[in-house]
């Protein structure tokens, strides 16, 4: 048998594998499971320099204000 990392893209998806693990068609492994608790923030942080994010954040502003005509 050979081993596949699915990622699942449909909330419906993870409910449809357990009916095939139920017919023995497929077995599914828990402890492979990637958890999705964390936050973006989290997952992210530490990207960007401090600088880079400042910078990022001025021509962000910058930009709202062109187009809002401030």
């Amino acid at each position: 048998m050979s081993k596949v990392v699915v990622e699942l893209k449909h909330k419906n998806a993870l409910a449809l594998l357990q009916q095939l693990e139920a017919l023995k068609v497929i077995m599914l492994d828990a402890s492979q499971t990637a958890k999705q608790t964390s936050k973006l923030s989290d997952k992210y942080k530490g990207t960007f320099s401090k600088e880079d994010a400042d910078s990022f954040d001025a021509n962000t502003y910058q930009s709202r204000n062109e187009w809002s005509g401030s």
